[in-house]
């Protein structure tokens, strides 16, 4: 089994993008998307900000926060 490692914020941050249905999957194989669901899973039993009342306020704070702790990563070329 593989293990990731990611802090609650960034965690929460690919949750909600995985699991909100913005990312158009239809190029992709049956694996991939099964790989993607399996992932937004294991996330959401990981997470509790997706259970919580005031989700959408804990987004904003974890993404913020991920904006900050990595503003300083760039992408290389």
């Amino acid at each position: 089994m593989a293990q990731i490692s990611l802090d609650d914020e960034a965690a929460l941050v690919l949750f909600d993008v995985l699991a909100s249905g913005r990312l158009d999957l239809s190029g992709v194989s049956i694996a991939e998307r099964k790989a993607v669901t399996l992932l937004v899973g294991a996330l959401e039993t990981q997470l509790a900000g997706p259970l919580t009342q005031n989700y959408q306020q804990h987004l904003a704070v974890a993404s913020l926060a991920v904006i900050s702790r990595y503003a300083a990563l760039k992408a290389e070329p």
